[in-house]
């Protein structure tokens, strides 16, 4: 299928496409859906509207957007990237989203190349999101009950409420030092953990709130030099703790008693974890968790 020159998608009815599909320009509209089979290519420099209308990703297809702005009018407006499926974005170009369109992720939303900023929908998430470029920006809800949100060379930007981590892992993808996530996240359910770098030391930067309501901080000691020796979470606004800090060693390292890892800045710093786990520290040696206005310390201690 070629669409292209400004055409109208229209009508009520499901339409299947088992081939190829080309979107240059032009709308999709009229209460119905799109079910692609073999994935799409959105290209060019035109405008590419959903209103009133499903998009869905099925059959483990790729939807890959190399150019032109898309936008999603309203709360009717919905992408469907099912499990196995993947929409890539690899364009700089703009997006005009409302807050109150929907991306439904169960595959892998990635913005892989663009130093742009792209998004501005709301998500539900049970897959994997990753940004390797730019920013994604998501300017409804976020929330995610399955899966992983992964900065990997890119940002994300997430305004008004709190990103939403009730499952799945928030953090850096193993090949990245450092990343951003420009407002606040909330870990609001046991299966939730926000993992810095898996791995490897690295660290995650929340320019707003962090509230640990239940769920885990999992942080890696390999050093004492925070970011590069061990996991850092810097938050910039206010840091509400509870849930669990886990602590594993990494890399052969074996800490001395006395050693300290300041392994959480913040603006201000509430609460405290209810549970500390310790991994792959020896027999001999344990850990005591000391907190300030706006420091989380780990002490090595002796058993």
């Amino acid at each position: 299928v070629s669409h292209s020159g400004g055409g109208v998608l229209n009508g009520a009815g499901t339409l299947t496409v088992n081939g190829p599909y080309n979107w240059t320009d032009g709308s999709m509209d009229g209460g119905g859906a799109t079910l692609l089979n073999s994935g799409m290519t959105m290209s060019g420099t035109g405008f590419k509207s959903i209103g009133n209308r499903s998009l869905t990703n099925a059959n483990n297809g790729t939807i890959n957007w190399t150019g032109g702005a898309l936008g999603m009018s309203g709360a009717t407006s919905i992408i469907n990237n099912l499990a196995g499926s993947t929409f890539d974005i690899q364009t700089p170009a703009g997006s005009s989203q409302s807050n109150s369109s929907v991306f439904n992720n169960g595959g892998t939303l990635r913005k892989s190349a663009g130093s742009g900023t792209v998004g501005g929908f709301s998500l539900n998430n049970t897959g994997t999101v990753q940004v390797d470029a730019g920013t994604l920006t998501f300017g409804g809800t976020f929330t995610q009950t399955a899966g992983s949100t992964v900065l990997a060379g890119g940002s994300i930007s997430k305004s008004g409420s709190a990103m939403m981590i009730n499952g799945g892992t928030i953090g850096l993808g193993p090949n990245t030092a450092s990343g951003t996530i420009t407002g606040s996240v909330t870990l609001g359910n046991a299966a939730a953990s926000t993992v810095p770098r898996p791995g490897a030391p690295g660290t995650l930067t929340v320019t707003g709130a962090y509230t640990q309501t239940a769920g885990k901080l999992a942080i890696e000691l390999g050093g004492v030099s925070p970011g590069t020796g061990h996991d850092q979470l810097v938050v910039s606004g206010t840091a509400t703790l509870r849930g669990t800090l886990e602590l594993t060693l990494i890399n052969g390292f074996t800490p001395t008693v006395g050693q300290q890892f300041t392994i959480l800045t913040a603006g201000a710093r509430t609460g405290t974890f209810a549970s500390v786990v310790l991994n792959n520290f020896p027999g001999n040696l344990g850990a005591s968790v000391s907190y300030t206005a706006t420091t989380v310390v780990v002490t090595i201690t002796s058993m």
